[in-house]
Parts: structure tokens; sequence; C-alpha cells
């Protein structure tokens, strides 16, 4: 891919300005979009993963006070979820 080309700049006033032409415009703007759009869909990701993990952790409280019934044999609701959740990152 080539090098960009170094932007233009401009100085009015004292202050220094970078200087884009309407199709370069255009572009920063889209991107500016785009990256706006992505940061909305991880900060909905994220909150679903809060909600998750809160529920996992209400799982995990529920579980910790339900006796075994298939005297660990790994055959009873309880066991298999306990397992799922042992193995769980």
């Amino acid at each position: 891919m080539p090098k960009a080309p170094p932007p233009r700049r401009a100085t009015v006033d004292g202050e220094e300005f970078i200087l884009l032409s309407p199709e370069e415009y255009e572009r920063l703007d889209a991107s500016r979009r785009q990256v706006g759009a992505a940061l909305a869909r991880v900060r909905q990701v994220s909150h679903a993963l809060g909600t998750a993990r809160a529920a996992l952790t209400a799982v995990d409280t529920a579980l910790a006070a339900e006796p075994c019934t298939c005297a660990d044999t790994g055959t009873c609701p309880v066991c298999r979820i306990r397992a799922a959740r042992d193995t769980d990152p």
C-alpha cells in the first residue's frame, strides 16, 4: 500500500490547520460514523455480558443450596449443571 501523502497545512492568525478536500472530509466523516456505530455495539455487548454474568452468579448461588439427588453419579440436573459450570472458563 502506498504511503499517504503528507497533510496540507495552513496557518491562519497564528493557528495551524489541516486542509482537506471535500472527498477526504467525507471519508473522514464516514469513518467517524463507523467508529461511533462500532462503539455503540461494543457497549451493547458489554451490557449483555454483564447481565449474563449476573445471571450465572445467581445460578451458582441457587445451585450451592441444592442437594445432589443422584449420589454424585452425575445424572441429576444439579450435577450436570455444576459440571457444565465447572468447565466454563
